[in-house]
């Protein structure tokens, strides 16, 4: 018979916290993705303009993933290295058109 080993707390907290970021995460992702091009298509009816929003959207994460996977694996304080790639990801979508 295979004793079945519990996980201790710290651990299970850990999985908790990471699960549920990442949940919220994805539903603000969710939400910016789904509201951008509705917002621009509210302001105008030029169909150009709301695939440039929705291209603008996106362009933070397409500039700085690649960097974010290239310094992480790098450098030995990867929250730090998460923690600022965030940050200016938040600034980039907040300094877009």
């Amino acid at each position: 018979m295979v004793d079945i080993v519990e996980a201790p707390a710290a651990t299970r907290r850990s999985f908790w916290r990471l699960w549920w970021s990442a949940l919220v995460s994805g539903v603000g992702d969710g939400i910016r993705i789904g509201a951008l091009p509705l917002l621009a298509a509210a302001l105008t009816r030029e169909p150009v303009a709301v695939a440039v929003v929705t291209l603008a959207g996106g362009l933070p994460w397409l500039v700085a993933g690649p960097f974010t996977g290239a310094l992480t694996d790098r450098w030995p304080d990867r929250r730090r290295v998460l923690w600022l790639t965030d940050v200016v990801s938040a600034v980039a979508v907040g300094c877009s058109p």
